[in-house]
């Protein structure tokens, strides 16, 4: 009798493991459970970074360049800098004003745009728009500041 108490606490003991184990059922599991396994099916955070910006935005952005540069175009005969500049500022961030005071305005080669604008680069806060005129295509950088895209540059495309 002693021994066969003790061959039961042994096969409760084994039952109890094997339960624990998720082995009481028969079945085996056959799940990869490494760290390689494991980490492929893992969820990635997706960094609003690289999102790229909606339609709606990129028409905006690119909305906001068409203006910019068809008042950045060289103004008629007479027009001083500061009317210019006063047409420019409200597509315009405090850091492109800063540039643009440092412009002649007769001396932009532009008169006409001759094409329509085309998106160079678009992430979700800054977008790039190439807008062609008559003298060069002008690669606008908008950005969205203030609730709103603002042109924040400008260069000609290479």
């Amino acid at each position: 009798m002693q021994l066969s108490a003790r061959v039961l606490r042994i096969a409760a003991a084994v039952a109890l493991t094997a339960a624990a184990a998720g082995c009481a059922t028969g079945e085996r599991d056959t799940a990869d459970h490494s760290p390689a396994a494991t980490s492929a099916t893992a969820l990635v955070p997706v960094n609003p970074a690289t999102v790229p910006p909606s339609a709606a935005d990129q028409a905006a952005a690119t909305s906001t360049a068409l203006q910019w540069a068809q008042r950045w175009l060289r103004p008629a005969e007479g027009v001083q800098s500061g009317q210019w500049i006063a047409g420019l500022q409200p597509l315009s961030t405090p850091e492109a004003v800063t540039q643009l005071r440092t412009v002649d305005p007769q001396n932009v080669d532009s008169t006409r745009i001759t094409g329509p604008a085309a998106i160079h680069s678009a992430m979700p806060d800054d977008i790039t728009v190439d807008v062609p005129t008559d003298a060069v295509t002008v690669r606008v950088v908008v950005v969205r500041a203030e609730g709103r895209w603002l042109v924040n540059g400008w260069n000609p495309a290479s």
